[in-house]
């Protein structure tokens, strides 16, 4: 395939959080590297709602193959748009996420989100929580307090409150190409509850345990890259 840019991978970072929490990931050369800024790029927050205009985007870049990959609130799009148009995508990556509510440890956070989103303590809270030490990076730590503060609050309180009315867990069965989970097992905001159901909804998928928070492709990059990139080379072969 060598560097043709035939395939990509659509990347759904969580609410709130700046893609930069990618870049230590890289893919193989065959694989763009698409982020997909929701509440940027969509005009709606509610998860269903961006699930349909993801499918559209990728429809409209028409890549010969679409992996999506999603950990918090974008591995709910993910799971969305793949339940919704299952034989759009050749594959899906997630991370730290939930086909419906249970097992999301965080029950109050649009009420909280929507009292205190623009106050700088307790942002940092809210960021410093989906790291595994529970501190914001140094390296981007910045990047995701501006990019939090620059994105619109009332999506992201929409995204929140929609994504835990959501339950996907019957639909999502139509989705039968492969799946890999990477799962951070020290995550303060989503339970083992949430891997359980996601295996149970999608018994193909390959799931591996990584020393890791809710933002595993930060805390555990080298792994977390690793089981991508057999993952996405694996797609190529069948």
């Amino acid at each position: 395939m060598t560097g043709k840019k035939d395939a990509a991978v659509y990347c759904l970072v969580g609410n709130l959080c700046a893609p930069d929490v990618f870049a230590k990931i890289q893919f193989p050369p065959c694989f763009r590297k698409e982020h997909f800024d929701y509440l940027n790029q969509c005009s709606s927050g509610n998860v269903d709602q961006i699930a349909d205009e993801l499918i559209g985007q990728v429809r409209k870049d028409q890549y010969e193959k679409a992996v999506l990959l999603g950990y918090s609130a974008g591995g709910v799009i993910a799971l969305a748009a793949a339940s919704k148009a299952p034989e759009l995508f050749q594959g899906l990556i997630l991370s730290n996420t939930g086909v419906c509510a249970s097992g999301n440890s965080q029950s109050h956070f649009p009420q909280e989100l929507k009292e205190h989103g623009r106050e700088p303590e307790f942002m940092q809270g809210f960021l410093s929580s989906c790291f595994v030490d529970g501190c914001l990076p140094e390296e981007i730590g910045g990047k995701m307090l501006q990019y939090a503060f620059q994105a619109p609050l009332d999506k992201a309180i929409e995204v929140s409150a929609s994504l835990r009315e959501a339950d996907y867990s019957e639909s999502v069965k139509r989705f039968k190409a492969p799946v890999l989970i990477l799962w951070g097992e020290k995550d303060r905001r989503r339970t083992l509850t949430s891997l359980l159901q996601l295996e149970e909804c999608l018994p193909q998928a390959e799931v591996y345990k990584l020393d890791a928070g809710h933002t595993p492709m930060w805390d555990a990059a080298a792994e977390y890259q690793k089981h991508c990139m057999e993952f996405l080379n694996s797609l190529f072969r069948k």
